[in-house]
């Protein structure tokens, strides 16, 4: 009796993993690797995706774009265009048009949200400009795919340039009462020194293009209308910090770079420093560790963010009479020391203009001073305004092959 209900059990075991719902067969759907959303004027939204349709022998990559008065409106719509049953259970890639941030994101972050089959971990970026734009990059640029852009955006957060931008980040931000949600803002175009000439907060909001969202040619990506010969780029261009579903501002190149620093996961990042009595040094990062600790004094909190650097010379370019020994070295180091608290100090300044909660530092508080937060929760931006921030950065730079070739 017992091996009959052991095998009964294991038939049922089989039965519920292989599914009673009608299957469905892998040339009969539409496998989505990047979704982008922007709005559309007259209400609703416009979705471009980057699928691929498997075809027996190898995977069809496509752009198309729908239509929709929601989300869900025009994923059916672009199943029923295709022929395919769009799945989304691979869709690693979100794209945010700027306009929809500016406006509120909200809607589409809870329909990301209740979507099962969208993964939480799934990397969200928001587009200067529209994500129509951003994701039809592909037909002329086949590495700006999903992974390209994906692995573009990892490059960036290692290189302290960005935030690591994951979908589960973003909505937990929103969801809290306190914390500042940030993403990786894409340009697209041409750039100087990786550098995006994008407006400094949302006030400037007025100064951008509107999109051409009435035209009929619903399956031609903007990207398009780039002239022929024209090679379309992707650049990280700074970084977005949402309040909730809405894009608060964008910081500047100098915030971005000291909100970084105080990430963790920087590997390989460029620190480049000079002036007159050196000339330039130009190294990366070996190691990297920051901190912050929360510190009540009184009604008022004291937050030491420490940094500790070390870095690998990799060029110089030094002031005529001069090598780099121990004193250029150690000089060096205090420039780049300068630079990096400069940045930080950037950031910290844009935290307190807007009240906004960038480094998490509620949730520090909760746990190192969990009676001063209780007392000022509910007035969380007046506590980022008014409190001290002492950043203390070190920086050591170690010996490298050229240097010690100079020292020999």
């Amino acid at each position: 009796m017992r091996i009959k209900l052991t095998a009964a059990a294991a038939m049922l075991s089989v039965c519920l993993l292989s599914g009673c719902m009608k299957s469905v067969r892998l040339n009969e759907r539409g496998i989505v690797h990047a979704l982008g959303i922007d709005p559309q004027e007259a209400g609703g939204y416009r979705l471009t995706m980057q699928l691929s349709l498997p075809s027996g022998e190898e995977d069809k990559p496509l752009v198309i774009e729908e239509r929709g008065d929601t989300i869900t409106d025009a994923l059916a719509r672009a199943a029923v265009s295709q022929g395919k049953q769009l799945f989304l259970g691979d869709c690693r890639l979100i794209v945010m048009g700027q306009e929809l941030a500016q406006i509120d994101a909200s809607p589409a972050l809870d329909f990301l949200n209740t979507n099962s089959l969208i993964n939480p971990s799934a990397t969200v970026l928001l587009a200067e400009g529209s994500a129509n734009e951003l994701l039809g990059m592909q037909k002329k640029a086949p590495q700006l795919d999903a992974e390209g852009l994906i692995e573009m955006t990892e490059g960036a957060y290692h290189y302290g340039r960005a935030p690591r931008s994951r979908l589960f980040d973003l909505l937990n931000a929103a969801a809290s009462d306190h914390l500042a949600g940030t993403l990786a803002v894409i340009t697209v175009g041409e750039q100087d020194s990786g550098s995006a000439s994008i407006p400094s907060d949302a006030e400037a909001e007025g100064e951008q293009s509107p999109e051409e969202t009435d035209q009929n040619d619903s399956d031609t990506p903007e990207s398009e209308e780039l002239s022929e010969g024209e090679t379309p780029r992707a650049v990280v261009s700074g970084v977005g910090v949402f309040d909730r579903g809405h894009l608060g501002f964008l910081l500047e190149e100098q915030a971005a770079r000291g909100f970084g620093w105080m990430q963790k996961g920087i590997r390989g990042a460029p620190l480049a420093v000079e002036d007159e009595r050196l000339g330039q040094v130009s190294a990366l990062t070996v190691s990297h560790r920051a901190r912050i600790v929360p510190e009540a004094v009184g009604d008022l909190l004291v937050f030491h963010m420490e940094v500790e650097i070390k870095s690998a010379v990799q060029e110089t370019a030094l002031s005529p009479g001069l090598t780099f020994g121990e004193e250029e070295r150690a000089y060096a180091a205090r420039l780049q020391e300068r630079l990096v608290e400069s940045q930080i100090q950037a950031a910290v300044d844009a935290s307190r203009r807007w009240g906004y909660d960038l480094f998490g530092l509620s949730l520090l508080v909760r746990q190192k001073a969990p009676d001063f937060y209780r007392q000022h929760q509910e007035d969380w931006a007046s506590v980022i305004q008014k409190s001290g921030y002492d950043i203390q950065v070190s920086c050591e730079i170690g010996r490298t092959g050229g240097a010690k070739q100079e020292e020999r």
